[in-house]
């Protein structure tokens, strides 16, 4: 079905690639279902402050 509604591009190698996500977000939009407000509503906003920053130094010891 993907690659029958056109969601398909070429590889390096000349082969096909199924564009899956694109097709779901299309068929989701379709539907109604708005991802992309759902998406960035809760970015940077809500959840706990940290009370300490961890550091870790070149060698991997914190």
């Amino acid at each position: 079905m993907v690659k029958s509604r056109g969601y398909v591009s070429k590889k390096k190698d000349g082969s096909d690639r199924l564009n899956f996500t694109a097709f779901y977000e299309a068929l989701l939009e379709a539907k109604g279902v708005n991802l992309a407000s759902d998406a960035t509503a809760g970015i940077g906003k809500g959840g706990r402050k940290l009370s300490y920053v961890a550091t870790v130094q070149g060698n991997g010891n914190f």
